[in-house]
C-alpha cells in the first residue's frame, strides 16, 4: 500500500520535476510489477511439470536488483 501511494504521488508530478530518488522508485516499482507477472507465469509452469520442485529457488525468476533497492525504501 505504501508503494502504491508513492507511485500515485510521484506520478502526479511532471517528469521534469521528479527527483532522482523518485525516478529510481518508479523504475523499481515497474520492475517489481514485471517480476510479479513472471512469477505468476512460473506458477503455471511448475504446476504443469511435476519434475520441477516449486520449493527450489532455481525454478523461480530471480528478483531484479532494482526491486530490492526499492523495497528497502519501504
Amino acid at each position: 500500500m505504501n508503494m502504491a501511494s508513492a507511485v500515485a504521488v510521484i506520478s502526479s508530478k511532471t517528469v521534469s520535476t521528479r527527483s532522482d530518488d523518485e525516478k529510481e522508485t518508479l523504475i523499481g516499482l515497474d520492475a517489481a510489477i514485471s517480476w510479479v507477472t513472471e512469477m505468476r507465469a512460473t506458477v503455471k509452469t511448475l504446476a504443469d511439470n511435476s519434475d520441477l520442485d516449486f520449493s527450489e529457488d532455481k525454478n523461480w525468476p530471480p528478483i531484479p536488483p532494482e526491486v530490492l533497492v526499492t523495497v528497502d525504501k519501504f
